[in-house]
């Protein structure tokens, strides 16, 4: 482990946020249709990751640690100690984020607008399937026998 607690196998900062908010690397692996093995070889440093990809990623980040401290405000009362670690880990997991946008900053442009293209793509593609009702069929029936206002 370094000084900043990333593994010598996390070369990229943003591997180790994404692990910090609970995105594994077969999750990384599905949301850019790569295999597994690709991603675990751009986090141990064994073969380059495509700037566009580091954009994705840095994005992803982001949009998770978002949803994370939206659901942590919302959570309500716990044990002070599961407030403390969850505080922690959304810390370590936002110092990962600004040292992997530090890193970014010297990426083509071509690259972040490819990057952020795929990131849009990836995160409509998940609200769509997500925002689906599982079963319409009772929603459906009850707006048709809901009395009209």
């Amino acid at each position: 482990m370094n000084k900043q607690g990333w593994s010598k196998s996390e070369l990229e900062p943003v591997f180790h946020g994404l692990k910090q908010t609970g995105i594994t690397g077969r999750e990384i692996a599905r949301a850019l249709k790569i295999s597994p093995a690709t991603v675990s070889k751009w986090r141990r440093g064994r073969a380059p990751i495509p700037a566009e990809i580091q954009v994705f990623l840095t994005l992803m980040l982001a949009s998770q640690l978002d949803r994370l401290g939206d659901l942590y405000a919302d959570w309500g009362p716990a044990p002070a100690a599961w407030h403390l670690t969850a505080r922690a880990g959304l810390e370590v997991a936002r110092e990962s984020l600004g040292a992997q946008e530090r890193r970014n900053q010297v990426l083509p442009g071509f690259a972040i607008c490819d990057g952020s293209r795929l990131f849009r793509i990836w995160w409509n593609a998940d609200r769509i399937v997500t925002n689906l009702a599982t079963k319409p069929a009772p929603i459906v029936r009850n707006l048709a026998t809901a009395p009209s206002a």
